[in-house]
């Protein structure tokens, strides 16, 4: 009882029109015009590829920028701003008393408020999404054999998504429960998705050997991202990402996969194919996250519980 009120409250108060409008819309408009961009260059290609090529091309530019930017930067810092002020706010305001006052646990209202936020920010995802694919075949123009194969990957695109908003959500929760100040808690996790969606490809700067990158990564969060991505992605069976994409999304998170001693030629997809090995398996590396998320999830009910409110 105690966590569906906690729950019915927080989604509640996530309706605000504008919120969600904004992330739906930065969530079409954006892909929109970069799959449009992608789709019309393929078309007008002085080799003109056949439907196949195009749809292999722009699912797997799809798959890339959802990495990147929407279940990337967009999400994380969508759900790291919304999770700041969950506990930290009310606490500040005085209103979490209230509902410690009442038969609730405390760790409902974490689980409350983190489903709440879940709930939202994957239904406004989904919608996106579908819309975004939609549009594509509305404005872009695109084939119907192109848009069935991005309709049938939004499950595994969205359950990838949703190992992110737990991982970023539990993260922020925490610190929610630990910093008063939500400006210091939004500083932290913005440098959190930084770190983890944009610095990946920094640690090839200077060169480093082949074992200095395989240690980094062990640390890097953004491999860890890339690998549990790669897992979900290799599961479809009815689709098979290009090795240059798994190129592109290796070098962008700064995941080692081969040996800078025996190079091979870029044009050679079967050569990195075969030569592609990872240091850390991918269902380590979701192993890692879902501890990771967690183990902070049970320190911020344990603070939570100790805090005097």
């Amino acid at each position: 009882m105690g966590f569906y009120l906690v729950f019915k409250k927080t989604f509640r108060d996530m309706l605000g029109i504008k919120r969600n409008v904004a992330l739906v819309v930065l969530g079409l408009i954006i892909p929109i015009i970069a799959l449009g961009t992608s789709w019309n260059n393929l078309s007008n290609h002085y080799y003109m590829p056949t439907l196949s090529e195009m749809t292999q091309r722009t699912a797997d530019f799809y798959i890339t920028f959802w990495y990147m930017w929407i279940a990337g930067v967009l999400l994380a810092a969508t759900v790291s701003a919304g999770a700041a002020g969950f506990i930290s706010k009310e606490v500040t305001d005085g209103t979490l008393m209230l509902v410690a006052a009442k038969p609730v646990n405390r760790w409902q209202i974490i689980a409350g408020k983190l489903t709440a936020l879940l709930l939202n920010i994957m239904v406004l995802l989904a919608i996106s999404h579908l819309l975004t694919v939609l549009l594509s075949g509305l404005i872009v123009g695109m084939e119907t054999d192109t848009l069935n194969v991005l309709l049938r990957l939004t499950p595994s695109l969205l359950l990838y998504a949703f190992i992110v908003a737990i991982f970023f959500g539990a993260v922020t929760v925490t610190l929610s429960v630990l910093l008063q100040s939500r400006i210091k808690i939004v500083i932290i996790t913005m440098s959190l998705v930084i770190l983890t969606f944009l610095s990946g490809a920094f640690t090839r700067l200077g060169n480093p050997s082949y074992e200095t990158r395989k240690t980094i990564s062990y640390f890097n969060p953004s491999a860890h991202m890339r690998l549990t991505y790669g897992l979900i992605y290799d599961s479809v069976s009815f689709w098979e990402i290009a090795p240059d994409t798994q190129e592109t999304l290796d070098m962008m998170s700064g995941t080692p996969t081969y040996d800078d001693d025996t190079r091979y030629s870029r044009y050679n997809y079967t050569s990195y194919q075969d030569m592609r090995t990872t240091p850390i398996h991918p269902v380590g590396s979701l192993m890692i996250l879902l501890a990771l998320s967690s183990g902070a999830l049970a320190l911020s009910v344990w603070a939570l519980n100790r805090k005097q409110l």
